[in-house]
């Protein structure tokens, strides 16, 4: 009975076995297509986040020689200031903040024997003491 089953329908199974052979292939086809797909998006991806990373390493880069001239330059600065802050203070340790009697001419002012000058009085006016008394007071208006 099989085989008299098989010789009324031999042509619905070869087109049965045909169909599942070209659904099989067009399987297998699809398959590789897609791997092929996925593989050209990942190298593509990869050879992006190379190159933007070569883009990030390349910019770090720059900055580096960028902060370190800045460093070179405030470390310069800073000597200078340090150098200029020594001088000053150095300066300021040797003024003198009051004339040597000697330079002073002033009206009450006499010459003694040896050619020096001698204060007899107080070498700043009554007026003088007046108007330093009035700047140093509180401003008028506002």
């Amino acid at each position: 009975m099989p085989i008299l089953l098989l010789k009324k329908y031999w042509k619905y199974g070869a087109l049965a076995i045909v169909l599942f052979g070209a659904f099989t292939i067009g399987k297998r086809w699809e398959a590789a297509k897609y791997e092929k797909e996925r593989a050209e998006m990942a190298t593509a991806v990869s050879k992006a986040i190379i190159a933007r990373e070569q883009a990030i390493r390349a910019e770090h880069q720059a900055q580096l020689l960028v902060d370190a001239d800045a460093r070179e330059s405030l470390a310069t600065d800073l000597a200078t200031l340090r150098t200029r802050e020594r001088d000053l203070l150095t300066m300021v340790d040797e003024l003198s903040l009051v004339k040597p009697i000697t330079n002073v001419v002033v009206e009450g002012c006499e010459e003694n024997e040896a050619g020096e000058q001698v204060v007899l009085a107080n070498p700043f006016s009554d007026d003088f003491v007046e108007l330093w008394n009035e700047a140093g007071g509180h401003p008028i208006g506002d």
